[in-house]
């Protein structure tokens, strides 16, 4: 496929000079630097000194600590025709030494228009990924063009920047939308990867040609390190293939909640505790998000049934007269009541298996029950606890094993949710293969 390149090793542009203006505090000011881009994607200025008043104005312009810093905007311009715009220049740093006023810039995006010698017979888009790791993948049909994902089969650094997803139209003039739709359908490419990578996906680069043009979006940013992935890297196309269908069937991308959950569960820590409460937020948000619409409620007994209920408790309260010395109590007693009829999230989990046909292996014991219990320790008294009561007995903890059952219950949810049934990594005693079988 057109544009589909290993990871660079030159650097993305050699030393090149650029004249142009910074538009800041409602004034612009001409500027010249020379822009260096390695083979990480990040850019580097080295730029000339500037006039004192300039420098005054701009570094009166940069804000106040403990405020969000303002940012400029560029634009400019080198003689080989190549264009660098951003609208989020940074300023870093300024100084003085013997050859005048300095200001040192850094940009969160930025995009570089680049000629090319020659032209590319179809518009392509392509994302670059940070420490990604795959075999060769054959390209997928979509209706936008052929989609395919590469990446490194080695070992990378996470930092590295090593594969991504590259489509290209279908035709040579496959109309105005077709780059909105395209950037799109790799925006769901890319969250979907994440869970196949095993942690966040940082994106340092976006590239896209169209005739004799190569637009390069740049973004600041680090990679991130895979915890737990949940594909071998050397077996990725059966899930790639899911992920592109999934698309294509939803007409879109999958809803938010299911995006927010992996967002959670992709929060980079070394804390523990972190881990376990970020994965069971995940897990939560997925569970109540993706309840069938009859359960949405979330309650045991229909609301209609609990107010007569609720409202035989309430008398009961009222006439009560052992809160008579707690009188404040009575009002909160009763503004409690609502509670007892909330679904567990071990019931909302037995829904979601049963509609979803989503295995329940690992999950028939007192699991979910301990894992809330270990959630609400950590989240009230600030650590993993040695042991939690169930059921009136104390059980061990280890918060390892509880952080893998989370991850593995949002595993299977995301994976059936997307629609992939395969073979996939679990982690339950052990790395293995498990295998998610079809809907029937």
């Amino acid at each position: 496929m057109a544009m589909k390149k290993k990871r660079p090793e030159a650097p993305i542009l050699p030393e090149e000079r650029f004249t142009g203006t910074v538009t800041a505090a409602g004034k612009q000011f001409p500027i010249e630097f020379t822009l260096f881009i390695g083979p990480d994607c990040r850019l580097r200025f080295d730029v000339d000194p500037i006039s004192p008043q300039d420098h005054t104005v701009l570094c009166g312009a940069d804000g106040r600590p403990g405020l969000q810093a303002e940012e400029f905007s560029l634009e400019s311009r080198s003689d080989s025709g190549r264009e660098l715009a951003s609208e989020h220049i940074s300023l870093s740093g300024w100084s003085y030494d013997k050859d005048g006023y300095r200001i040192t810039v850094s940009a969160r995006e930025a995009v570089l228009k680049c000629p090319l010698e020659t032209p590319v017979a179809k518009p392509a888009l392509r994302l670059w990924f940070r420490g990604y790791r795959s075999f060769r993948n054959p390209p997928v049909k979509t209706r936008l063009g052929p989609l395919q994902v590469f990446g490194e089969a080695e070992s990378v650094g996470s930092d590295a920047l090593s594969g991504g997803v590259v489509i290209e139209a279908p035709t040579a003039e496959p109309g105005a939308e077709w780059r909105e739709q395209a950037d799109a359908l790799l925006d769901h490419m890319h969250w979907g990867l994440t869970l196949a990578h095993g942690g966040r996906l940082q994106a340092p680069r976006v590239d896209y040609a169209e005739g004799s043009t190569e637009e390069v979006t740049f973004y600041d940013g680090v990679g991130f390190r895979s915890e737990f992935p949940v594909f071998e890297r050397l077996h990725q196309q059966p899930f790639i293939q899911a992920l592109a269908e999934c698309y294509e069937r939803n007409g879109g991308a999958l809803p938010a909640d299911l995006r927010k959950s992996l967002d959670w569960m992709r929060i980079e820590t070394t804390y523990d505790e972190l881990r376990f409460v970020t994965a069971m937020t995940a897990l939560e948000a997925l569970v109540n998000g993706n309840l069938p619409k009859s359960k949405r409620g979330g309650t045991i007994i229909p609301k209609t049934v609990f107010k007569k209920l609720r409202k035989a408790l309430d008398e009961v309260l009222d006439a009560s007269n052992v809160l008579a010395d707690y009188e404040p109590m009575r009002e909160r007693f009763k503004k409690r009541i609502s509670e007892i009829n909330r679904r567990p999230l071990n019931d909302k989990l037995q829904v979601l298996f049963e509609h979803h046909q989503i295995p329940a292996d690992d999950f028939t014991g007192n699991e979910i029950r301990r894992m809330t219990a270990i959630r609400n320790e950590i989240i009230h008294y600030g650590e993993v606890p040695d042991t939690v009561k169930i059921d009136d007995r104390a059980e061990p903890v280890d918060i390892m094993a509880n952080i893998i059952l989370a991850r593995e219950l949002i595993t299977r949810i995301l994976l059936r949710e997307i629609g992939f049934s395969g073979r996939y990594y679990c982690y339950i005693g052990g790395r293995h293969d498990r295998t998610l079988p079809p809907i029937v």
